[in-house]
């Protein structure tokens, strides 16, 4: 987590709970699509580039934009467990937030073909920018 991420993850103390749609993203579950991982609710809306690999297509396909820090990060922690009961693989569940909106994408955690470089998150980003990974 980048330096803006720990400062906002600091500074929320507000009690969150799900919202209905979030909670019915989790619900409905997750596609494989030939090896990749996807949200149920959004596996329908791209299809896979032929130049796009299978990192780039999880995460170009499995990221939600949230109103609110608080939600997202709830949701980003709720997904990171979902995950790991439902699959043996690791994912890697990214949350960004520009101070206005928070995105929260996942992929699965394939060597050598990281989406980001976690060691480079401070260097690169003007965003907050947060990694978890499912248990």
């Amino acid at each position: 987590m980048n330096t803006k991420m720990r400062q906002w993850v600091m500074s929320t103390v507000q009690a969150c709970v799900l919202s209905p749609e979030l909670a019915e993203v989790l619900d409905l579950g997750f596609v494989d699509r030939d090896g990749c991982i996807l949200l149920a609710t959004e596996a329908n809306k791209a299809t896979r580039e032929a130049s796009m690999d299978a990192t780039g297509y999880e995460s170009f396909v499995n990221h939600l934009h949230i109103k609110t820090f608080p939600m997202a990060l709830l949701f980003a922690n709720d997904l990171a467990s979902a995950l790991g009961k439902a699959f043996v693989e690791r994912f890697i569940i990214v949350l960004s937030f520009d101070g206005d909106t928070a995105t929260v994408r996942f992929h699965k955690d394939r060597p050598g073909k990281p989406w980001l470089d976690v060691n480079e998150l401070d260097n690169s980003r003007e965003e907050a920018v947060g990694v978890l990974y499912s248990s």
